[in-house]
């Protein structure tokens, strides 16, 4: 449903503002979220885009050293020791 057909909707008395509040908070939220995708860059990197304002580019050496640090239980215990202490950047303002 768009902001439109809500709109509509409430004028039309088919929905109520209370209704047409939590469909928009939705709606928002869902534009809110950012969706992650992947492509080869020009110079052979894999380039990620919507996890931050401008594109991480990553070569597959450090890719693969990621990929190999993250499934190691050291560091899933440093994760979880330090989780409380993490900042998340989505609670932070822009």
């Amino acid at each position: 449903m768009s902001v439109k057909q809500i709109l509509e909707s409430v004028a039309s008395d088919e929905l109520s503002i209370d209704a047409a509040s939590v469909l928009l908070h939705k709606l928002i939220h869902l534009k809110e979220e950012k969706h992650v995708t992947y492509k080869l860059s020009e110079k052979g990197g894999i380039s990620f885009y919507g996890i931050r304002k401008f594109p991480i580019t990553l070569y597959l050496d450090e890719l693969n050293k990621i990929c190999e640090i993250s499934s190691t239980t050291e560091f899933r215990e440093f994760v979880d020791q330090n989780k409380n202490k993490f900042s998340d950047k989505s609670n932070h303002s822009k």
